[in-house]
């Protein structure tokens, strides 16, 4: 086997299970993030408790973003390093 082919299908599926990767985690912040609210909302706090936690959750969120945007970068360099074609 040559090995620019045996590189490409290893990137590619590094690829593919780096997209399923991220599917799985953002269902699992967003289940979070839904559970965490309806928390919020039934606790007796006062308001700044209250937008304290919604800050944290999108500073979380906003955290996730820009991992995802660093990775997603990283996987295009590599892509262009080895000179394959993005899909």
């Amino acid at each position: 086997m040559q090995p620019e082919l045996m590189l490409n299908q290893m990137l590619g599926f590094n690829k593919t299970v780096q997209e399923y990767t991220w599917e799985q985690i953002n269902f699992l912040q967003r289940l979070t993030e839904t559970r965490i609210n309806i928390c919020i909302d039934q606790t007796p706090c006062g308001p700044e408790a209250k937008k304290a936690a919604k800050e944290l959750l999108a500073m979380c969120e906003k955290g996730y973003e820009d991992y995802r945007t660093l990775i997603d970068g990283n996987v295009r360099k590599m892509d262009t390093l080895f000179h394959r074609k993005q899909v």
